[in-house]
């Protein structure tokens, strides 16, 4: 699937948009408490694991921005949420899994490597 094909696209708002819903359904009064913050990096674990089978189809482009825009996200979530329970640090450990698989898979030089660039 190329970056520039309307299919990706499609995928990308779709990505954005559950993002956006998880993080609106961990907050409670402004503000994402512990148990909302668990229940936001799951979500973001279960797009994580999304993109892994991308990899596994090939579409390293899409994994690679399904990647990106978790780790934007877990970093406003940083400041913004209570994470005494660590799910931030695990959904990191999820996106450096994800980030490994898709650089071993593509090869330097190659088609695919110019669309992650």
């Amino acid at each position: 699937m190329s970056p520039k094909s309307p299919e990706f696209k499609v995928c990308v708002s779709d990505i954005r948009a559950q993002i956006q819903t998880a993080k609106r359904r961990g907050t409670r009064s402004g503000f994402i408490d512990y148990y909302g913050c668990i229940s936001v990096t799951n979500d973001f674990i279960d797009m994580i694991l999304a993109a892994k089978k991308q990899v596994a189809q090939g579409n390293y482009a899409l994994a690679y921005m399904v990647s990106g825009l978790v780790l934007i996200n877990l970093g406003k979530l940083a400041i913004h949420a209570d994470d005494s329970a660590g799910g931030i640090t695990n959904t990191r450990d999820y996106l450096d899994e994800l980030l490994e698989l898709i650089c071993t898979q593509v090869e330097i030089g190659s088609e695919q490597a110019e669309c992650l660039c």
